[in-house]
């Protein structure tokens, strides 16, 4: 189910404190209103009363997805300490639901991520909504990355799955910073390619566990190295 609490924020720009209700985790299933407010930026976005400015409110943040069966854990900070104590919390948050929920294929089938920031838990949630594999968007990504790297050595971009194109092809935005963003798409064909490379008994260590992970560019370097 879905929570939130009062909280009370000090505006960044003027000062002044306020109340806020803070959604500590979205259900989308149970409450598909609340899908529809996170991609319309509504959900933990704070409007003050006094003077008008607008920002996100950034605390740790789940989203539930179980028709999709995916959980994201947003975490406010990437801590190393904070990262490890956050998993064993996650996880015991878990073996409670398990206990207390008769959901078939709980564990086995249900994907568990963190995530350290907005832009991450969108690429997500797009990701799972596509019925995609987010362990082979990031080896795609990757591909994107190092081409860009070789060309322009003294950026590092950040880069996010948008979609599947009618031209059966994946959408990447990459984002450069100053020097500005574009798009990138590969071939389907390419993601299933992979994904028949898998189903045949590679890249077994991107695999080995089911539980809560960080499944970022470093977790496929790590893994394919």
């Amino acid at each position: 189910m879905s929570s939130k609490r009062l909280v009370e924020v000090v505006c960044s720009k003027c000062g002044e404190q306020s109340e806020f209700m803070y959604w500590d985790s979205i259900n989308v299933t149970v409450d598909p209103e609340l899908r529809i407010e996170f991609f319309n930026h509504k959900i933990n976005h704070f409007d003050c009363s006094h003077c008008g400015n607008k920002g996100l409110v950034f605390e740790d943040f789940i989203y539930h997805d179980m028709d999709s069966r995916f959980i994201i854990s947003l975490l406010s900070s990437d801590n190393k300490d904070y990262l490890e104590k956050s998993k064993q919390s996650l996880s015991e948050s878990i073996s409670i639901m398990q206990e207390t929920v008769n959901m078939d294929g709980f564990t086995t089938e249900y994907k568990f991520r963190i995530v350290f920031n907005l832009n991450q838990l969108t690429e997500k949630v797009n990701i799972f909504e596509s019925n995609l594999d987010d362990k082979i968007i990031e080896i795609l990504k990757l591909f994107i990355f190092r081409d860009f790297v070789d060309s322009k050595e003294e950026i590092i971009p950040e880069i996010f799955f948008v979609d599947i194109l009618e031209t059966n092809e994946i959408e990447f935005i990459v984002l450069t910073g100053g020097e500005g963003n574009y798009g990138v798409t590969l071939k389907l064909d390419t993601y299933k390619n992979i994904e028949n490379q898998i189903h045949n008994g590679a890249f077994t260590k991107l695999y080995a566990l089911n539980e809560w992970e960080v499944v970022d560019r470093d977790f496929v370097v790590d893994r394919l190295n």
